[in-house]
């Protein structure tokens, strides 16, 4: 199992040392360093089911995805929940997503996912092995805060689990929050396709 607690990373795109960062993808001999996740948080466990709330999906209020220019224009919390249904569904590929606003997610340390009552797992991720994320997501220098995602036994976890070549995701922050998972752990990223670690970038200043 891999742990990590997330601080503020806001580095210029194409900073080598933050791609690598971002794109980690320890084995199980070799992992991230594994942080604790702070106290409050597994108090927050033993509370369960009473304090849980399964994530909701919100579709985004504007856009289409046809061009960067019509971008699907993501501005909460419940937008990023319903980027990882469409991901599930195959439906992200050539498929064009902004980032309008900073974005608090400290709500998922409170989810489990749908059906489930007994186990706060937090935030599902943007794509996996079987269903990457295909499309194109421009976070524009925004940053999402407080994401935490508890997935022991899950691989390829982070805000995006797994992006496969044609996907991107660039100019985006992550701040604070905790990250859990077995293998193939990162803070904005699992898993990339080899060949298009490049596209995954963090923020400009």
């Amino acid at each position: 199992m891999r742990r990590f607690r997330l601080g503020a990373f806001r580095w210029s795109a194409g900073h080598e040392n933050a791609i690598a960062f971002f794109r980690a993808r320890p084995s199980p001999a070799h992992g991230l360093a594994a942080i604790m996740l702070p106290v409050a948080f597994f108090a927050l466990l033993a509370l369960a089911p009473s304090g849980a709330w399964a994530q909701a999906a919100v579709a985004p209020a504007s856009g289409d995805g046809a061009t960067t220019d019509t971008a699907y224009q993501i501005t909460k919390l419940g937008n990023l929940a319903w980027l990882h249904d469409m991901a599930a569904a195959s439906s992200t590929g050539s498929t064009y997503y902004k980032l309008m606003n900073d974005i608090d997610a400290s709500a998922t340390a409170t989810w489990n996912d749908n059906g489930t009552t007994t186990t706060l797992v937090g935030f599902n991720p943007i794509g996996n092995v079987s269903d990457p994320f295909k499309g194109v997501f421009d976070g524009a220098g925004h940053k999402i805060t407080g994401l935490v995602i508890n997935r022991s036994s899950m691989d390829g976890v982070g805000l995006f689990g797994f992006i496969k070549s044609g996907g991107e995701a660039s100019h985006l922050g992550l701040v604070g929050g905790s990250v859990t998972g077995n293998s193939y752990v990162g803070g904005l990223v699992g898993i990339t396709t080899p060949a298009w670690s490049r596209r995954v970038t963090p923020p400009a200043r």
